[in-house]
């Protein structure tokens, strides 16, 4: 009669014990497969903020560049001015520019107050500059001293652009982070060498004393977005059908950067993208592939532009500056509202010379200044405008148009196209209703086309 215990020879023991062995490699080997797909997320996740982060951060050195190469040239025009009131304007430029550049220097990684002194320069630049021409707008004329003042600091400027560029070619030539660079740089200064950051901040021992009326100022006003005023938020996934619309790419999400205007980045290979949380609007692309050669003239790349602006959503634009670099056009458009040019709703496009395609795309002037206008019915005639245009200028031309000098105010004005003594192209702006001069640009003629600035 047969047991019906159950068997317990070795062979089976053998057999079961086998059996858990391989179940608890195998939920190993489970755990382990989980765990690692968890922190490859994790660490995609944080390449992906680290990715965006490094964009924040060249921006942040490129818009220092550009508001210390402004502050430069908004000097320059000070010191051209043909009545008071257009130094005054000129003046409060450079003050808000100076605030703009300070603004950049805090969101970079350097710590230490390492650049204390040329943040001081930042901002006593502005308030110098406005304070001794708010006192000749009152009757009080600019002195000799205070216009060699203003000439010095217009050469520290120069001088720190000039600096600033070569950091960014730098980054760009050798592949650096912002990041890796700024490192450097610290052990630089922990070491006592000439960094390119310590030149920046030694280089003001000697800039003149500067007595003026008032304290420095660190504020910044930010004005919001025009355009997207009363448009909801799109999601990541809006964000990424409307860039696959306008330029045929799926994109990889880097990130959302929360700056005066939000946006989503997204980036493949040689392109970037900044789309606006709000309203889904692109705010920047480039790209930043090879362009093989010139095969086709600026009327065409001018026609190509002009056929994206149209095609998404851009109507009325005018092109009113280009410039030809690289074997591509880089051209400069402003809406037109019955006849009058918009400049504050600027765009910028660049478009490639070897195949037309649209390699950059700038929209951040539109985006924070379209809207509706008004034009104003007192008027005064073009003879009487033209009384307040420096005699030291021919006047060779002229148009009407709305301009934005400062941040919350625009004017309706007459935009004179100027010749001055030294044959500098220069474009006059008076308001075409109290005849005051509010804004100057000097043209800059180059081989590849005339640029304002």
């Amino acid at each position: 009669m047969k047991n019906n215990v159950n068997d317990c020879t070795p062979a089976k023991l053998s057999w079961k014990g086998t059996r858990m062995k391989v179940r608890l490699i195998s939920f190993a080997l489970a755990f382990a497969a989980v765990t690692a797909a968890a922190v490859w997320m994790l660490w995609d996740q944080a390449e992906q903020a680290k990715r965006a982060l490094e964009y924040t951060y060249q921006r942040s050195i490129a818009d220092l560049a550009v508001y210390v190469d402004n502050i430069d040239t908004s000097l320059e025009k000070t010191l051209c001015a043909g009545t008071s009131s257009g130094a005054v304007v000129q003046a409060a430029k450079v003050w808000r520019e100076a605030a703009a550049a300070k603004a950049c220097i805090s969101t970079l990684p350097y710590s230490d107050n390492r650049l204390a002194n040329t943040g001081k320069f930042l901002s006593q630049v502005g308030e110098y500059a406005y304070s001794i021409t708010n006192r000749a707008a009152t009757g009080e004329e600019i002195t000799e001293d205070e216009r060699n003042n203003l000439v010095k600091l217009s050469e520290y400027a120069s001088s720190l652009k000039e600096q600033l560029y070569d950091l960014l070619r730098e980054i760009a030539e050798d592949d650096y982070s912002i990041k890796s660079v700024m490192e450097e740089l610290s052990a630089e200064f922990e070491e006592g060498s000439d960094g390119i950051f310590a030149q920046m901040d030694g280089s003001y021992e000697d800039y003149p004393t500067l007595i003026y009326d008032g304290p420095f100022s660190d504020h910044l006003e930010n004005g919001d977005a025009a355009m997207l005023e009363g448009l909801s938020d799109i999601t990541e996934e809006e964000a990424s059908e409307k860039i696959s619309a306008i330029f045929g790419d799926t994109m990889e999400m880097l990130g959302r950067v929360n700056s005066e205007i939000p946006v989503y980045v997204f980036a493949d290979g040689t392109k970037y993208v900044e789309i606006t949380v709000k309203g889904g609007r692109v705010m920047n692309y480039s790209d930043s592939r090879d362009v093989n050669g010139t095969s086709y003239a600026v009327g065409d790349a001018l026609n190509a532009a002009s056929a994206f602006l149209s095609k998404n959503g851009y109507p009325d634009m005018k092109y009113t500056y280009y410039i030809e670099d690289d074997d591509s056009l880089l051209i400069n458009y402003a809406y037109t509202e019955d006849g009058a040019v918009c400049y504050a709703d600027l765009i910028k496009v660049r478009i490639a010379m070897d195949d037309l395609s649209v390699t950059g795309f700038e929209a951040v002037g539109y985006i924070s200044n379209h809207k509706e206008r008004d034009k104003p019915s007192n008027v005064i005639g073009a003879e009487v405008a033209m009384e307040s245009v420096s005699t030291y200028l021919t006047i060779n031309g002229g148009q009407m148009a709305f301009i934005c000098p400062h941040e919350l105010t625009e004017y309706y004005v007459y935009e004179f196209n100027c010749t001055a003594e030294s044959g500098r192209q220069v474009l006059v702006y008076i308001d075409a209703v109290t005849g005051r001069e509010v804004d100057i640009l000097l043209l800059l003629d180059t081989p590849g086309g005339t640029l304002t600035v």
